[in-house]
């Protein structure tokens, strides 16, 4: 999958360069959407990846602004215009297993579940490294945890005699996170342990 994604950056890269049609100013006049989405997409052909070379996520999804300041993925965009509505609480996903293709032949509706079983059936999940990995680790348990659960109860019982900065000076976090965990943002773990409790 890696070499594919390679492949198709660089086929972006290059097309975009190429074209570059949105810095040259060759949109003047509002057009019809779907004509706007078909200037972003490089085909090669009708059976291979459409490749989407507007702006894309960090995952390498394609973005596709359909509304002022309103984007919506680029494959669920082509989904809607090339074959019909998708059905709420569904996913549009790839066979191709190329983000950033747009190509309807290429794409499926499905749920989170069908999601998962087809990047397990197709062996693109990445077990953890380490065989003591937990996939959700909460308070403590989690690696990145700075802070115990008794730090945290002292944390918000001393907020009303102590500034967040000076909480964050003593226990080596932000202020923000004092205040995430004043206001139950962080370490909701413990907000979920005492309703068990009682």
């Amino acid at each position: 999958m890696d070499e594919k994604l390679n492949l198709s950056l660089a086929i972006i890269r290059r097309e975009w360069s190429r074209r570059n049609w949105w810095r040259r100013g060759r949109l003047k006049t509002p057009m019809d959407k779907r004509v706007l989405f078909e200037e972003k997409i490089f085909k090669p052909t009708e059976i291979d990846c459409w490749l989407w070379l507007g702006g894309r996520t960090v995952c390498h999804y394609g973005q596709f602004e359909h509304r002022p300041k309103s984007k919506i993925s680029a494959h669920r965009f082509s989904y809607l215009t090339y074959v019909g509505e998708i059905p709420d609480g569904k996913l549009v996903c790839h066979k191709c297993d190329n983000p950033p293709c747009v190509n309807p032949e290429h794409l499926f509706v499905g749920t989170y579940k069908d999601n998962w079983d087809d990047m397990i059936s197709k062996n693109r999940w990445r077990k953890p490294r380490r065989p003591d990995f937990i996939a959700y680790s909460a308070g403590e348990n989690n690696p990145s945890a700075k802070l115990t659960e008794a730090q945290v109860w002292e944390i918000r019982n001393s907020f009303s005699t102590h500034t967040a900065n000076q909480l964050a000076r003593k226990y080596g976090v932000s202020a923000g996170q004092i205040y995430k965990i004043k206001q139950g943002r962080a370490w909701r773990c413990l907000d979920e342990q005492v309703e068990v409790e009682t």
